[in-house]
């Protein structure tokens, strides 16, 4: 047992308990070790369970915190006896037992090494998680039992109301860097209200997230690995985007002149259609032929200077034509905005009048129908009594028909209602098995997040667990203590096959002995038999015949106590071990731990009634 003892120090060393070098069985371990030792163990099980470390020395206390302790590990599933002596006096076997059962009940998140040290990312979410669970946990409160929306549960302040939340809203932020030559305002001032500042900040991070992320997928996939190769990439990006710029900027200038071409056909157009169009025709003809015979006479007798010159004014001339142009085309803009406004208020004034001409229309409609009702009652005036007496006839012929029909809608009412009763109630039970399916559907997505919650987590502890190995030196005696289990395994398997040869020959040597036994009965017998015929008549006979009951009984007493002699030294060995067992549970340690606890409780007593009667 000196390896599984080793084995348990060392998982109680791992969850924080500290011993001496020199301890290294159960058997040297006291009450307060012990005691801080089942008390780690039931911490890391039950968080919530506040239970001390430390013993007291008040014999109520301790009595208290040994009933608590068994209590615990009985509601953990423990078989066995438990109460307050099992760890104010402890035994070794008893103790084993205990902790091999807590460390199978220890949950998977603290098998990790004692000394491990986490980073502050993982410790803030873990804080987090288990706030949030925390809260998961707590009961339902309605919004008039919180005051201001804040509950106090668990030494913790808790925000459930969500009157002070607003719509996210993001603005444009300037990052350090991004304006050349100057310097960028901090974020809480660029942003246009407070609230917007987490969000606008969480979006200029996502887009920078983003934009690396797709830079690095496009640089992946071109295949660009080196320094260089991604520098000249970017180089040859950048030249394409300017290329395409510069074409953009090409085609709207290209479709700029075509606009200035058809704002030019325009104004040839209205000014065809003013009063002298001839003239106009006439003029800009003969000026532009007189400018391209002078500019071709200029041509051929100016130098390179004139040239230049004659451009310049041609260039100033077609200036001052696109500005007059211009000029033109906003005069008749502003005419056209106007012929569009009155078009509007044409319209509203049109829709106007055709409601109105509806309107009369509907009235004369009623008038009509009054008018042919009023006719018909001046047409029946001459013989009243005749058509009243009609009239009255039609009125009792209509309120049979109206009984009649009622009769008939009663009889197709009743199985009407009976059918929309049972349809309701099967409309009401697919409702509510449909909520019972979307009920199940929403546990089970929160099964889905909560397992995958988890699965994150343990990914996470995963990686910490494996970096954490890494940096542990190799030479761990992990491998020993895997060696030490092999060989107690294999001395067992050894034990089971000895056992099983001894019980192989104590059978068979059982088997002999009774075929020896059988067989020396019947010999007896049989010789008896023999002896006693000749017995009466020779005297030497008789004395064989003596002789020969006389060894038969002696016999049987030997093997008699030869069984005995077994029998007794098979109790010797079940005294042994008994006496064995009782040394480990230190009996006499216990007694005099008992006794002077007792002496204890008596001087604390004698107090308890000094103070009684002092008061």
């Amino acid at each position: 047992m000196e390896e599984v003892d080793q084995i348990i120090i060392h998982a109680l060393r791992q969850i924080g308990c500290e011993f001496d070098e020199d301890v290294v069985s159960l058997k040297q371990f006291t009450t307060e070790v012990t005691v801080e030792a089942v008390v780690r163990c039931l911490r890391l099980i039950s968080p919530e369970k506040e239970l001390p470390l430390h013993i007291s020395t008040n014999m109520v206390e301790r009595y208290n915190l040994g009933m608590t302790l068994a209590n615990a590990c009985i509601e953990l599933g423990f078989k066995g006896d438990l109460g307050y002596q099992t760890f104010l006096y402890s035994n070794e076997a008893e103790m084993r037992r205990i902790f091999m059962f807590l460390f199978e009940k220890l949950p998977k998140e603290s098998e990790k090494v004692a000394d491990q040290q986490l980073g502050a990312a993982a410790l803030i979410s873990r804080s987090v998680s288990e706030q949030i669970a925390r809260q998961l946990k707590a009961p339902w409160l309605p919004n008039y039992c919180k005051k201001s929306g804040v509950r106090w549960k668990g030494g913790h302040w808790w925000k459930e109301d969500y009157s002070d939340s607003s719509t996210l809203r993001t603005c444009k932020l300037t990052l350090p860097g991004e304006r050349p030559g100057g310097l960028t305002e901090p974020l809480w001032k660029q942003a246009l209200d407070t609230r917007m500042l987490a969000a606008s900040v969480f979006e200029v991070n996502a887009a920078s997230a983003a934009a690396l992320q797709d830079q690095e997928v496009e640089l992946h996939q071109a295949g660009l690995l080196s320094k260089g190769s991604q520098q000249e990439h970017r180089q040859r990006k950048k030249e394409r985007i300017q290329k395409r710029v510069a074409d953009a900027f090409q085609q709207s200038l290209l479709s700029s002149e075509q606009s200035r071409v058809d704002v030019s056909k325009l104004l040839a157009s209205l000014s065809s259609m003013s009063n002298k169009p001839t003239t106009s025709r006439e003029s800009k003809f003969t000026r532009t032929e007189k400018l391209q015979f002078t500019k071709d006479d200029e041509l051929r007798q100016a130098p390179g200077s004139q040239l230049e010159l004659q451009k310049q004014s041609s260039e100033e001339e077609t200036e001052a034509k696109i500005t007059q142009m211009q000029s033109q085309l906003e005069s008749i803009s502003e005419v056209i905005s106007q012929l569009e406004g009155q078009e509007k208020e044409v319209s509203a004034a049109l829709q106007q009048i055709s409601g109105e001409i509806e309107k009369k229309k509907s009235q004369r409609l009623e008038l009509e129908s009054q008018n042919e009702l009023e006719h018909k009652a001046l047409a029946l005036l001459p013989n009243a009594d005749e058509n009243i007496l009609k009239l009255q006839a039609k009125i009792d012929a209509a309120a049979q028909k109206l009984v009649s029909l009622s009769m008939q809608w009663e009889k197709h009412r009743a199985p009407l209602i009976e059918e929309y009763r049972q349809l309701k109630e099967q409309c009401s039970k697919r409702l509510n098995e449909t909520q019972q399916k979307l009920e199940e559907i929403k546990a089970m997505k929160d099964k889905m997040r909560e397992i995958s919650e988890q699965a994150r987590t343990k990914e996470e502890m995963h990686k910490q667990l494996v970096a954490e190995y890494e940096k542990l030196p190799k030479d761990v005696n992990r491998s020993s203590y895997t060696k030490r289990i092999t060989e107690i395994v294999g001395n067992i398997k050894k034990q089971k096959e000895e056992i099983a040869k001894v019980l192989l020959d104590t059978r068979s040597l059982q088997k002999e002995i009774n075929q020896l036994t059988g067989k020396l009965d019947r010999t007896f017998t049989v010789t008896d038999e023999l002896i006693f015929k000749d017995a009466k008549k020779d005297e030497a006979v008789r004395r064989a015949y003596k002789y020969l009951a006389s060894v038969h009984e002696n016999s049987n007493q030997l093997l008699q106590a030869v069984e005995e002699t077994g029998s007794i030294t098979r109790e010797m060995r079940d005294l042994e071990d008994q006496i064995e067992q009782e040394s480990q549970k230190k009996v006499t340690a216990n007694l005099e731990r008992i006794t002077a606890d007792y002496k204890q409780m008596k001087q604390e007593n004698a107090s308890l009634l000094a103070q009684l009667k002092g008061q």
